[in-house]
C-alpha cells in the first residue's frame, strides 16, 4: 500500500508509509517523556522541564544531538520514595519503615 502523491503540489499533504509503533502502557515502560513524568507527578509541564534541566529529575538524553529527554522511571520512583521518607522523618521525627510483608 504505497499512496501516490504528487510532490510537485506544495498544498497537498504528504503521507508517510511508515507504520507507527504503539507505545507500551506507562506502567510497563522504563522511561517516560518529561510531559508524562509531569502528569505522573502532578506538576506542570514547565516545572518538569525546569526540574529536568537543573537535575531535579533523573533523566537521560537520547537521539541525534541528545535532544530527546527521557525520565528514568525506576529512579523517579526511588526519588519519590526517598523524598516521602525524608518528609515523614522531618514531620514526625521518626523514620518511615517499609511495611512488614506476610510470609
Amino acid at each position: 500500500m504505497n499512496p501516490q502523491i504528487d510532490r510537485g503540489d506544495p498544498g497537498q499533504a504528504v503521507r508517510s508509509t511508515r507504520k507507527r509503533r504503539e507505545k507500551a502502557p506507562l506502567n510497563e515502560r522504563a522511561t517516560l517523556t518529561v510531559e508524562e513524568a509531569a502528569r505522573y507527578l502532578g506538576i506542570g509541564r514547565q516545572t518538569a522541564y525546569d526540574e529536568a534541566r537543573t537535575g531535579g529529575l533523573p533523566i537521560v538524553r537520547m537521539g541525534r544531538g541528545k535532544k530527546r529527554i527521557l525520565v528514568v522511571r525506576a529512579l523517579l520512583d526511588e526519588m519519590i520514595q526517598r523524598r516521602a521518607r525524608e518528609a515523614w522523618a522531618d514531620a514526625t521525627g521518626d523514620e518511615l519503615r517499609p511495611a512488614k510483608t506476610a510470609g
